[in-house]
């Protein structure tokens, strides 16, 4: 079973406008109003690929009740923890030259007792073999170990943990050797500590470096350059294919999706690229957070371009 944890969940405003003024006033257009996050976003995702998935979140207030709510709808399975407050509102401004412009909030508390109860949740239902998705910022009162602590525990009962968070996040949990990374460039040469780069060569032998630690694939997203693949002694590089960009939101979120759904069928790693790829590139066709539908991702697939890289 696929499980994803979104901890610092959100309803995400996405809206498009000519050109973003500061100091003056902005008419928005195409506003769509989404129940969001990085891991629910993933599920949304999982869910149009006729695959099912189990959505857990802190969620707090009328925000998280219209989230839980909007969930049920589309009968994605959740388990939540409540707590005080409200769960967050996001807004993202796509303007007429695809430059995105995020203003979001911090979240909830979410104190050491419900972060408890939450583990305490997830080691009842994780059982060997099963994926769990660790993705998104982490909410007000929660310490960046938190998802480290998580892959340690986890990975030891055989879950295969996938990650994709940024910052000290996403360096502790490395540390911890998950099943799966997605870092992108930036991300990749911070924690490397060398300059950023977006040679697909330089960055696919930072990412070996991550194989080496006994991490079984890492991605590196390069956005509109594409995506290196590494698994084993396998080293792959997709292209970033031309579309109509509605919205960059929730694009990283749907490629997290199209990985786990790869190795939840147990996909050869080119397969994987390719249909990761072509998800990634239709999100960016949709509105909002939404995916892309199997029409445009099957349209898409015979597009990608993936080339073996020696490192």
């Amino acid at each position: 079973m696929i499980y994803t944890l979104t901890c610092n969940p959100a309803i995400d405003k996405t809206a498009t406008l000519q050109e973003l003024q500061v100091g003056a006033l902005n008419r928005l257009e195409n506003v769509v109003i989404s129940a969001a996050g990085k891991g629910i976003n993933v599920s949304k995702t999982l869910l149009t690929m006729g695959q099912d998935s189990i959505v857990l979140a802190f969620l707090a207030g009328n925000t998280g009740t219209f989230i839980q709510e909007t969930l049920a709808t589309i009968n994605l399975a959740t388990k939540a923890i409540w707590v005080e407050g409200t769960t967050r509102t996001n807004l993202k401004i796509m303007d007429h030259a695809s430059n995105l412009t995020e203003l979001n909030e911090r979240g909830p508390l979410v104190d050491e007792n419900k972060q408890n109860e939450m583990m305490e949740m997830l080691a009842s239902i994780l059982q060997p073999g099963d994926i769990l998705v660790l993705a998104g910022s982490l909410s007000t009162g929660m310490d960046t170990t938190y998802y480290a602590t998580l892959v340690a525990y986890f990975a030891k009962r055989e879950v295969k943990v996938i990650v994709d968070a940024d910052d000290a996040a996403f360096k502790q949990a490395v540390d911890q050797v998950p099943y799966l990374v997605k870092p992108n460039a930036f991300e990749l040469c911070q924690y490397m500590h060398q300059p950023e780069s977006e040679n697909p060569v330089v960055l696919a032998k930072m990412a070996k470096q991550l194989l080496q630690k006994g991490i079984g694939m890492v991605v590196v997203s390069m956005g509109k350059a594409g995506a290196l693949f590494l698994r084993d002694q396998q080293v792959l590089y997709a292209k970033g294919l031309h579309v109509d960009v509605k919205s960059t939101v929730g694009a990283g979120d749907a490629m997290v999706a199209a990985l786990t759904y790869a190795i939840e069928k147990k996909w050869d790693l080119e397969k994987l690229a390719i249909y990761a790829t072509a998800v990634s590139a239709g999100a960016c066709t949709t509105a909002g957070t939404e995916p892309a539908s199997k029409n445009v991702i099957d349209t898409l697939i015979k597009q990608v371009v993936v080339e073996k890289i020696e490192v």
